[in-house]
């Protein structure tokens, strides 16, 4: 019996030590392979088509998956968008959260739009042109912004807005000299991509977001746990004080 238990551990040592030798020299293979497997799961698969580069790069940036949003665009602008990914998708689900609570409670007002649609990192209100045109292993498609839901556009140079951190406060993964002109697509293989442009400044400006994000998160979330204590009577009220944290947030 000893020598049974003996040649027992063995065999598991030596399975063990395999897995191990597996994992050093195929971890970064198995670990491509189940992130491809997870997202194909979730219908990130490859775009065979322009238009279809388009709509998937859309689908992800709707649901604040900027990872995988980086999927269906060219090297440098993906790395930024998986790079921003962690901070980009925790400040947008806090914002998500209080602007559908504020809707619920009617207490959306003109300037908790404007604020927030500038605050957030890939604002969602855009939508597909016409269909992109292939030629020569090349396309050009484009996408265009839908108006914001305000009563009056004023809100829109509002000073109190206006006067917000310009480093947080301008949509920081989607440049409006890029995504108001038509993109470039490009195709890799078999698959389609938006081929956006990436300057060194950009990369500097997502830098200054990722340092300063945290104090924004940490105001909205503290935020969005007691909004819920029916603490206000207006939108107004509720506006005054969401502004007064995004302000306070500014380092």
């Amino acid at each position: 019996m000893p020598e049974v238990r003996v040649r027992s551990l063995l065999i598991v040592l030596i399975l063990a030590g395999g897995v191990v030798v597996a994992f050093v020299f195929f971890g970064g293979a198995i670990a491509y392979w189940a992130y491809e497997g997870w997202a194909a799961a979730r219908g990130y698969t490859a775009a065979k088509t322009p238009q279809e580069a388009m709509d998937k790069f859309r689908d992800a940036i709707q649901k604040r998956d900027y990872k995988d949003a980086a999927r269906y665009t060219t090297k440098s602008y993906g790395e930024l968008l998986k790079r921003a990914h962690p901070a980009a998708s925790e400040l947008g689900a806090e914002m998500d959260r209080i602007r559908n609570f504020a809707k619920d409670k009617g207490f959306v007002t003109d300037k908790l739009v404007v604020a927030f649609h500038k605050l957030d990192p890939f604002p969602k209100n855009f939508k597909s042109a016409e269909a992109p045109k292939e030629k020569d292993g090349k396309a050009y498609g484009r996408y265009v912004w839908e108006d914001l839901p305000l009563k009056n556009q004023s809100a829109l140079l509002d000073n109190e807005v206006k006067n917000l951190d310009p480093a947080m406060f301008n949509n920081i993964l989607a440049r409006n000299t890029v995504f108001v002109l038509p993109i470039e697509l490009v195709k890799e293989g078999d698959e389609w991509k938006l081929n956006v442009p990436v300057t060194p400044d950009w990369e500097t400006a997502v830098s200054v977001f990722l340092d300063r994000n945290k104090s924004y998160h940490t105001a909205l979330h503290g935020f969005a746990i007691y909004m819920t204590n029916e603490r206000y009577d207006t939108g107004g009220a509720f506006e005054r004080e969401v502004l007064s944290k995004l302000a306070g947030a500014k380092q």
